[in-house]
Order: C-alpha cells, then structure tokens, then sequence
C-alpha cells in the first residue's frame, strides 16, 4: 500500500488533484476536513472509502451516502475494528516499491508529488509520511 500526503493548505484544488493523480482509493482524515472532500468526490472517481478521526457532521456524512459513491465513511475507531475482525496476512514490500507520495506546496502550479521508495525511507532513518495522508 502506498501512503499520499496532502496537506490542508493545498485547499480543495490541491487536494483534488493529489488524490486524482494517483488514483486514490481511500482517505484518512479529520472530521473537520470531510467537508472538503464532498466538494470534491464528484472530480475523484476512485475515492471509495474514507476514514476520519474526530466528531463528523451528521448532514455531510448524510451527504456522502447520498452520493452512492462511497463504500465506507466510517469513523476511524470503527476502521481499526474491522480491520480486528478481519485481518489479513502481510505483504511484504520489496526496496523498489513506492513508500509515500509526499505532495508539495505548489507554489508554481499544481502540487507535484515526491515519490519515496522503502529504499529511500530506510536510506534516510526518518520516516517522513506520518502527516495527514490517504492511500493510492
């Protein structure tokens, strides 16, 4: 799994086009943030699973089950139970893989994303994607 960071201060346009450049399945984000993202599903046609953490709306997470567009918007303490209910064996990557795709301000255009490698990562000692992210 590729992580993708995005940062708020990309706003709306910026986001959109990160999570459409790397065909995105899913998000993870706050609560404060999904408002945002319904103005946005309608340009994201991958998007089909949002975890966030934090109180949400219940007129956006209406919203967003109106859409018929979304699998699972489900809080992110509901996530981690699925996910104990149905755990999966791991998939070991490989040094080549793609680790995170870290978004940059774009100050000169569109945000252009920084692909990092598990090769990279580990090269550096740091682990650079533990902002808010989503997954391609």
């Amino acid at each position: 799994m590729t992580i993708v960071t995005a940062y708020a201060a990309l706003g709306q346009d910026g986001l959109s086009h990160s999570l459409a450049e790397t065909n995105s399945s899913a998000i993870f984000t706050s609560a404060s943030l999904l408002k945002n993202i319904a103005n946005i599903l309608p340009q994201l046609p991958n998007l089909q699973n949002i975890i966030y953490v934090g109180k949400a709306d219940d007129e956006i997470l209406r919203a967003f089950n109106e859409t018929g567009r979304t699998n699972n918007v489900i809080p992110y303490k509901d996530f981690i139970e699925l996910g104990s209910r149905n755990p999966i064996d791991p998939t070991p990557p490989r040094p080549v893989d793609i680790a995170c795709v870290m978004y940059t301000s774009g100050t000169t255009g569109p945000p252009k994303g920084v692909i990092l490698t598990h090769q990279n990562i580990i090269a550096s000692g740091n682990y650079p994607c533990s902002s808010f992210s989503f997954v391609s």
